[in-house]
């Protein structure tokens, strides 16, 4: 017994569809050949039996999502310039059988390795044998496809056959495994190097978050130790002149060497002493100071190394430096 269908079966612009039902067979034949249709059916008639769509010689060049996926039992798409499937191919059964003999098909999408390949008719036409398709091949050979599918650009040759001769491949993946392998070690060698160019600003911006023992601020007994080139005249007029009095009038105690330093003892030893029991270090930076051939500079060399191991140690609270050329 076969029934005409009529509520439901799609019938939109030009796409009229003629829908059967045939419950002998178990299906509803639904077919809309020769229809100029650009797409499947949205909807299509409510029922308990099998779909077979017949879509052959249309205009489908896309073949998109549908909610009756799942009950097709078989859909013709002969005939159309099929170029793509989406994601939602994945909805189809293994029962299904799909026909697309005249598709212009580039890939599938990878969601088809769900599927037996021996749902797909692809007849004659084939599909680009390349690295990126190499997939499918492995797929219809692990899945025993009994229905061809050759390669495009090679003649009379299965895709399942090219996989075995695609050295080319394993070249390409090796070649893209070694540039990958290759990028975190790159970042790892920047890494360590912007590490070893920043270290010092690493650490003073660590030392901002240790806290001040307070047996050190208790050993603190001048606020600011002022260190300069005393050999340079101009220089010994702006620290006396100047920083010395701008720090008196902010109520804080200075230490200058050439004129508070401890009578009997070495300058080193005036050094540690006094800049262990400072709060803050002031230096004044002038041209010529670290020059090899001054009397002083080995000891400029030693205070300011001092200075910084102790502003990193929290002993120091800050350190601060000024170039008088600028």
């Amino acid at each position: 017994m076969i029934c005409d269908v009529q509520d439901g079966c799609p019938k939109v612009g030009n796409c009229k569809c003629a829908c059967t039902s045939h419950p002998i067979t178990d299906s509803l034949i639904i077919d809309c050949s020769n229809q100029s249709c650009k797409d499947l059916p949205d909807v299509v008639p409510d029922t308990r039996h099998r779909i077979v769509l017949f879509m052959e010689g249309n205009q489908i060049h896309s073949v998109s999502s549908k909610y009756y996926f799942k009950d097709v039992k078989s859909k013709d798409l002969a005939r159309n310039p099929v170029q793509s499937f989406d994601e939602s191919v994945k909805n189809f059964t293994n029962n299904a059988e799909i026909i697309i003999t005249d598709h212009l098909l580039d890939t599938l999408p990878r969601q088809v390795q769900l599927l037996d390949p021996n749902v797909f008719r692809f007849g004659q036409n084939g599909i680009p044998c390349n690295c990126d398709n190499r997939w499918i091949g492995e797929w219809r050979k692990f899945k025993e496809a009994r229905y061809p599918l050759f390669c495009s650009n090679f003649e009379n040759v299965f895709i399942e056959d090219f996989i075995s001769h695609s050295t080319d491949c394993d070249l390409k993946q090796d070649t893209t495994l070694a540039v990958y392998s290759l990028i975190p070690l790159t970042i790892f060698i920047v890494l360590i190097w912007k590490v070893r160019h920043l270290r010092y600003d690493i650490k003073v911006i660590k030392s901002q978050f240790l806290p001040i023992d307070k047996n050190i601020q208790r050993s603190w007994q001048t606020d600011v130790n002022i260190s300069f080139d005393e050999d340079n005249i101009d220089v010994r007029w702006f620290v006396f002149q100047i920083s010395d009095k701008f720090c008196r009038r902010k109520e804080l105690s200075t230490y200058i060497a050439c004129r508070d330093s401890w009578p009997g003892s070495t300058d080193e030893q005036n050094i540690v002493m006094n800049l262990q029991s400072c709060k803050y270090c002031l230096i004044i930076q002038s041209s010529d100071m670290y020059d090899l051939n001054k009397t002083n500079s080995c000891s400029t060399r030693m205070e300011y190394r001092l200075a910084w191991n102790l502003f990193i140690d929290k002993r120091l609270c800050k350190v601060r430096v000024i170039n008088l050329q600028e």
